[in-house]
């Protein structure tokens, strides 16, 4: 029983391990192997050979260990070498995936009485969002009518484009198109640009 243990002591130790990633809060990532663990942080041996101290706080809340090719085989006598990294060059090759949100809402008021009001109010809003650009597209309509008298006919069509240059800040670029009925306007056209601070951005909101 004692000679079983030992053999799969010695197997645990010459399994091949896994190249992985992490990515940092300032939006930097680095490539290697996670050799252990403490209360504080990670053991991370990179890809060139060195391995370093990484802290918890320094890693991206939503990071996920992506597994790649097989490296090199672990020992039990390796020595860590514990330090602090303030920046890694990001790892070659742009994200090409497409993050994708969006919302659609619909109103509507009847009221009858001594006084007649009818409305009905449409928008819909959607976003791509990728590593360094966003695109949002939105659509606006707006009516009421009041004792037989409309009094709000209004369209309004809306793209802006986002680049990231780096992970807070970006140009700006937008388009808007509008129609009001009520105010004479058959088409309206607006087209801008500035530059943007990005201060919080998760699913659930986003500040800017």
């Amino acid at each position: 029983m004692k000679h079983l243990s030992f053999l799969l002591v010695l197997f645990a130790f010459t399994l091949p391990a896994q190249a992985e990633t992490i990515t940092f809060t300032n939006g930097d990532r680095l490539s290697g192997t996670v050799v252990g663990n403490t209360m504080s942080g990670i053991r991370f041996q990179t890809n060139f050979g060195q391995e370093v101290f990484i802290p918890y706080e320094q890693i991206a809340d939503n990071t996920q260990v992506i597994s790649t090719t097989p490296q090199t085989q672990q020992t039990a006598n390796a020595q860590p070498v514990e330090k602090e990294i303030a920046s890694i060059e990001p790892a070659a090759g742009p994200e090409t995936g497409v993050k994708w949100s969006g919302s659609v809402n619909l109103g509507g008021n009847l009221q009858d009485g001594n006084t007649q009001r009818n409305a009905l109010t449409l928008d819909s809003e959607a976003t791509a969002r990728r590593k360094d650009d966003r695109f949002k597209v939105s659509f606006d309509y707006n009516m009421a009518e009041e004792g037989g008298t409309q009094t709000e006919d209004e369209i309004t069509l809306e793209g802006v484009y986002d680049y990231f240059f780096n992970p807070k800040w970006f140009a700006n670029s937008n388009l808007k198109f509008q129609r009001d009925k009520i105010s004479n306007i058959d088409l309206r056209s607006e087209f801008g640009l500035g530059l943007g601070h990005q201060v919080y951005e998760t699913d659930d909101l986003n500040l800017q």
